[in-house]
């Protein structure tokens, strides 16, 4: 959910078309939604690296669509309050990586970058714990002095042990 604090009306120039939006008839405010097909968890034990990638795609969809950046999305009004009028644009259900193939590129990022980080979130449910184990044992090798063609070799081959684990 984003928060669009100006009259512009369901115009989604160059950002995805949400799945719904919610207007605020007196002040033509709207508060686009997009439904995501897996869930995000946002707090206690949750997992950074889809949580971090879910709020860099809320900044591209709210720089596109010059929506509140200081807004937090985690409470809105529901797309039943008797004072505001809840319009279906898309209907459709996102994945975060389709999310951010529709996005043109993010400043700084790459087309190539950005297609790839939006392969990888497709698969993120599955391998964000195996991200998260092999990001430490990077880390962890790096701050032993391992790096370049050697740090790449040792943590694919801690990947292949993790994936070969995982699959028997």
């Amino acid at each position: 959910m984003l928060d669009l604090d100006h009259e512009a009306g369901c115009i989604w120039p160059d950002a995805p078309q949400p799945t719904y939006t919610v207007i605020n008839p007196q002040s033509g405010h709207q508060q686009p939604g997009y439904l995501l097909a897996d869930p995000v968890a946002v707090g206690g034990k949750a997992l950074q690296a889809p949580l971090r990638y879910l709020q860099d795609i809320r900044k591209g969809l709210t720089r596109e669509l010059s929506g509140d950046p200081s807004y937090g999305g985690l409470v809105s009004r529901g797309p039943y309050h008797p004072d505001h009028i809840t319009r279906l644009v898309s209907g459709r259900i996102w994945t975060l990586g389709d999310l951010l193939r529709e996005l043109p590129p993010m400043p700084g990022l790459s087309r190539r970058a950005a297609t790839i980080a939006a392969e990888d979130a497709d698969r993120e449910g599955r391998n964000c714990a195996a991200f998260e184990a092999l990001r430490r044992e990077a880390y962890r090798l790096h701050d032993q002095g391992v790096s370049g063609a050697a740090l790449v070799r040792q943590v694919q081959h801690q990947a292949e042990a993790l994936n070969r684990d995982t699959l028997a």
